[in-house]
């Protein structure tokens, strides 16, 4: 099993699709670096921001900056570094928005999204 951080990246975004129904896209700042890898769409209109890293790794100093912005601004920002805490942080800020996920050993995936 490869830790590179692409790989980890590529295995959270194929499985939050998949198991999620959550599709994401890459940020590309051009110029202006330190923003996280992806952003992931979630209902109702907020996303989930997730820097991606080898295991082990954490984020640079211009990183940590640019996270404590966004975060300052409301935004969700996650580092990770496993593909199993993507998932997670991402089937619990569905759940948080009011979509039921379940858990059951494996996932199973989120079943519908609860309007409020």
């Amino acid at each position: 099993m490869s830790h590179l951080e692409s790989s980890i990246e590529q295995r959270a975004c194929e499985g939050a699709e998949k198991l999620m129904g959550v599709t994401s896209s890459k940020l590309v700042t051009p110029g202006d670096s330190g923003y996280p890898d992806r952003i992931f769409w979630l209902p109702p209109g907020k996303p989930v921001l997730i820097e991606f890293k080898q295991l082990g790794e954490d984020a640079k100093k211009n990183q940590k900056f640019v996270h404590k912005m966004l975060r300052d601004l409301g935004y969700e920002v996650y580092v990770c570094d496993n593909v199993q805490d993507a998932l997670r942080i991402i089937r619990d800020a569905l759940i948080r928005r009011g979509v039921q996920c379940e858990w059951n050993g494996g996932w199973r995936g989120c079943l519908r999204h609860i309007s409020g």
